[in-house]
């Protein structure tokens, strides 16, 4: 494929591609192939690339729907970089190679150049054993952030898991790969599809089939998102996963069943699995941080998506406001430091 043979080839704003990376990722969006490039200054970073290889027998209009989605993200993320947002992974550089390797139009290559990341949160917190819960708190804590300025401006991610939260130097997390967003103006390829992200990741309601009635019922999805990211990292499994392996316990045929007809099973698959996160978050942190961290993924991850959020506002936009999980996760840094378990959990 054009994307897949451009190691010794230059974009035009000066990346020299170097290097394809080939381990196993479920990120990249839209994009197909993962390279580490670059600059004339000798910085590393970063790229990933599209071409037009998996509409070659389509239409016209097939083509042009796949440009679109790159044109999409780019400008998205160029919104993004403009915006400021320090939480979000924006680019350094975008465009379009030639691949003369290959006849027009198939030898068009669309590409995003990034800082390179130190890794993401699959690789750092579930892929192998660590006791650093400091800085998974400070991670969230900066996911947390990273959700709030995408909210406010109008932006639901939509596809927030483990391998789109990246680390770099210094303790700094980002929300990457905003090639699924959806925007409260439309633009976005994905806006009629009621949830466009993973499907493994995904809440309750959208197995159910349950549609967005209005633009912030997508924050629905980030909020819940975030809260199943600390549960996963204590538990060992998606939330998604336990929530549905606990339920079909009670009824094997409990999803087959309307959505509020199961609710009652799945509020008490919920919590008896609160009851088990509690616990294993006070055999690690104690009780005051478990009390505080498993009100918070209680809050954020609760079954029924009517209720899901900040439990005393009605209003979906107050519900759902991310600066309060913003404030939670830096209540419960805090705490590290206030429990004195700064020097026994690095």
């Amino acid at each position: 494929m054009p994307s897949t043979s451009l190691v010794g080839k230059s974009t035009p704003c000066g990346w020299c591609v170097v290097k394809m990376i080939t381990t196993s990722q479920t990120s990249g969006g839209n994009f197909c192939t993962r390279y580490l490039v670059e600059s004339q200054n000798g910085d590393i970073a970063f790229m990933k690339a599209m071409d037009l290889t998996r509409v070659m027998n389509g239409s016209l209009e097939d083509i042009q729907a796949l440009i679109n989605e790159y044109l999409f993200e780019r400008n998205i993320l160029a919104y993004c970089k403009d915006e400021k947002m320090s939480k979000v992974v924006v680019p350094l550089s975008a465009g379009e190679l030639i691949n003369n390797q290959f006849q027009a139009p198939l030898n068009r290559v669309f590409y995003i150049v990034f800082e390179k990341a130190e890794g993401d949160l699959r690789e750092v917190y579930l892929e192998k054993q660590h006791d650093d819960w400091f800085s998974f708190f400070k991670a969230m804590h900066h996911v947390c952030i990273a959700a709030e300025q995408l909210h406010r401006a109008g932006i639901a991610h939509q596809d927030i898991k483990p391998s789109n939260i990246l680390h770099f130097a210094e303790n700094q997390s980002k929300i990457g790969d905003l090639g699924r967003v959806t925007d409260i103006q439309g633009k976005s390829p994905f806006i009629n599809m009621s949830f466009p992200g993973d499907y493994r990741y995904a809440p309750l309601e959208v197995r159910y089939g349950i549609t967005v009635q209005e633009f912030s019922d997508r924050f629905l999805a980030d909020i819940y998102a975030i809260g199943s990211l600390v549960y996963q990292t204590v538990m060992g499994i998606s939330l998604t996963a336990a929530l549905a392996n606990e339920s079909e316990k009670i009824s094997p045929n409990v999803f087959q069943r309307d959505y509020r007809e199961s609710l009652v099973i799945h509020i008490s698959s919920f919590s008896i699995l609160m009851k088990e996160f509690y616990e294993a978050c006070e055999n690690i942190f104690g009780n005051k941080i478990a009390e505080v961290v498993t009100g918070v993924v209680g809050e954020m991850c609760y079954p029924d998506y009517e209720k899901r959020g900040a439990p005393k506002f009605i209003a979906r936009p107050m519900k759902l406001n991310a600066r309060r999980y913003t404030s939670k996760m830096a209540t419960v840094i805090r705490l590290f430091y206030i429990e004195g378990l700064i020097s026994h959990v690095k």
